[in-house]
């Protein structure tokens, strides 16, 4: 089953978030890294929480992770899709 959304590249979304350094500086951003989270519900969770805490971005691995399904962003309550 497809992913209702795609994933963006680890230095794509960097960039977006703070091009260089100064804006790094500036913003200081908030990541979120999740390793080996298998259930959707959890990750739906997660993904929740990091959008209401200000996260502006979370980094997810590519094996051992939980699809990014309908599942997921229900129990995101929507977040999944920012």
């Amino acid at each position: 089953m497809a992913a209702p959304v795609s994933y963006a590249d680890v230095a794509e979304m960097l960039h977006s978030i703070a091009p260089d350094r100064d804006a790094v500086k500036a913003t200081k951003p908030m990541l979120v890294a999740l390793d080996e989270v298998e259930d959707p519900h959890n990750y739906g969770a997660i993904l929740r929480s990091a959008l209401a805490a200000g996260a502006a971005g979370v980094l997810v691995p590519e094996r051992r992770m939980a699809p990014l399904s309908a599942v997921t962003v229900k129990a995101s309550a929507g977040g999944a899709l920012r």
